[in-house]
């Protein structure tokens, strides 16, 4: 007897081993679709859910099975009612609005978007000089932001007139004991011609710039002068010339007797023979 039992429990443990995978399950739960199954060795277990059991589409949520879960489609979106401007836009910040859902009653909010600046005149900023372009800018005249920035440059005549009007009168003795002081500043001389020498883009002179004498007038006080003016009267030895220009310290050149010549520096960008 305990011999045959014995053997009706081995027969047992060998029928339990062969049919036993051995497997760690990892288990998914059943769908409508599919039975739970092992994502391991893919046993199963219990039947699938059964056919899907929809629930239609909200304005939030898609078209949902209410066993397994699945969605389809999108949701709808709500359907606003009549809209409340919350906050009016402007140009330097945006606006908002809100409405009612017709449909599930929920609050639906919107940005408006910014308003268009309205552009003012254009106004100077940096004033151009002679030589230097200025800036000048644009502004919005509902909120004051600076909207269009650029540079500009006077015309031909614009510069002309400006720098008659900005050149002032020094002496010779001021430009040459403090040449550096005086560097860079716009300024207007008349004086006599000495010296021409044609160059390339300006011709070079030597202009004597102190009048001397009451009865019988000569010139002395020599400047070295660049003489980028433009125009079609030629600059002679002996003329009587006005120019305006801008100072620019000292230049050193050899005379044709090898000494070393200095003499305060004038680039002139008006002359005017008298």
């Amino acid at each position: 007897m305990k011999k045959g039992l014995t053997i009706v429990l081995a027969v047992v443990c060998t029928c339990l081993f062969l049919t036993s995978c051995g497997c760690d399950h990892e288990w998914e739960e059943a769908t409508c679709q599919a039975p739970k199954t092992c994502s391991k060795c893919g046993k199963t277990a219990d039947d699938k859910l059964g056919d899907h059991q929809w629930k239609d589409a909200t304005c939030t949520e898609a078209k949902t099975c209410k066993l397994c879960g699945e969605r389809t489609g999108e949701a709808l979106g709500h359907t606003p009612g009549e809209w409340t401007e919350t906050q009016p836009a402007s140009c330097s910040q945006e606006g908002s609005k809100e409405s009612t859902c017709t449909v599930c009653g929920a609050r639906i909010p919107k940005i408006i978007p910014k308003l268009d600046h309205t552009l003012a005149d254009w106004e100077i900023q940096t004033p151009a000089t002679y030589s230097d372009a200025g800036t000048r800018i644009q502004k919005c005249t509902v909120c004051g932001q600076i909207i269009n920035s650029e540079s500009y440059n006077m015309t031909e005549e614009e510069k002309n007139q400006w720098l008659k009007g900005n050149c002032q009168k020094y002496s010779f003795e001021q430009i040459a004991r403090n040449p550096s002081e005086y560097n860079g500043k716009y300024a207007v001389f008349t004086g006599e011609v000495v010296q021409v020498m044609a160059g390339y883009g300006y011709d070079t002179l030597r202009v004597n710039i102190t009048k001397q004498g009451t009865y019988s007038t000569y010139w002395t006080d020599t400047i070295y002068v660049k003489n980028y003016a433009k125009s079609s009267t030629r600059v002679l030895e002996d003329d009587v010339i006005t120019m305006y220009g801008q100072l620019k310290g000292e230049t050193s050149y050899e005379s044709v007797l090898g000494s070393t010549v200095t003499l305060p520096q004038f680039d002139a960008y008006i002359v005017e023979i008298q």
